[in-house]
């Protein structure tokens, strides 16, 4: 069985253009409880 990622824990995966792609979760928005995404691109 697959484990859950902790919160701040994320993934990491290079784009077709050469750039990383970052993405983790903050938390849990409040009215929602949907899940919040942050995204971070980089060149290295």
């Amino acid at each position: 069985m697959a484990k859950r990622r902790a919160r701040g824990e994320g993934s990491l995966r290079k784009r077709g253009d050469g750039r990383w792609k970052g993405r983790y979760t903050t938390g849990r928005d409040p009215e929602t409880g949907k899940l919040i995404y942050r995204n971070v691109l980089a060149r290295t």
